[in-house]
């Protein structure tokens, strides 16, 4: 399961941590920038449930240059960083819904410090605010030296969403780059199957 988008090989993800990829039975047809797994330019990001969590839950992302970066090409472009922050959040709420899709109504992104262009984890959870709406908080955490996508992957699938445990499992300092909250509401099938749904 890739978060990239170069089409590598997926991360050795065991199946008694995560969950399987949330987007399988709802993306095939799907052609959302940020994880549709049908757009050929997209970034492929892909999210997994925590052992017996139905609330949250983790991606990895590797930004690619010059594709992903900002005007400095060592620094994550911030449409990116609002972009898989705003997927990972609806990904997770479609996931604790399962029955409905989920979209986003909201998103706030705080952009804390310039995040590097390296291998970076996300983690998300769910706060159910009414039958139809969630808010999803999101942190994006960066190592401070580059460590592979797959040993991220492999530690955060581990941590449970704890940033102190993924620190001392990969013996790396990770700072909060930015983190963001993700609004979702519950739209009816018509949004998913009528190219002109009622607005």
């Amino acid at each position: 399961v890739s978060t990239q988008s170069t089409g590598h090989p997926p991360p050795p993800i065991s199946t008694d941590v995560c969950s399987s990829c949330m987007h399988s039975s709802w993306c095939l047809n799907v052609n959302v920038f940020g994880c549709g797994v049908d757009n050929q330019h997209g970034l492929h990001l892909q999210s997994f449930l925590f052992r017996n969590s139905k609330t949250s839950g983790f991606s990895v992302f590797d930004p690619k240059s010059p594709l992903h970066c900002a005007g400095p090409r060592h620094v994550v472009n911030g449409g990116i960083l609002g972009t898989v922050i705003d997927c990972h959040g609806c990904s997770l709420s479609c996931a604790y819904r399962v029955d409905s899709w989920h979209v986003t109504a909201r998103l706030d992104v705080r952009y804390r410090r310039p995040t590097p262009m390296r291998p970076f984890v996300l983690f998300g959870v769910v706060h159910e605010e009414s039958a139809r709406r969630d808010r999803v908080a999101i942190s994006v955490l960066s190592p401070m030296k580059t460590i592979s996508a797959d040993a991220l992957w492999q530690a955060a699938e581990e941590c449970e969403g704890d940033a102190v445990k993924l620190a001392s499992a990969l013996g790396v300092e990770f700072k909060e780059t930015c983190a963001g909250d993700v609004y979702t509401v519950g739209v009816g099938k018509e949004w998913t199957e009528n190219s002109n749904p009622k607005l």
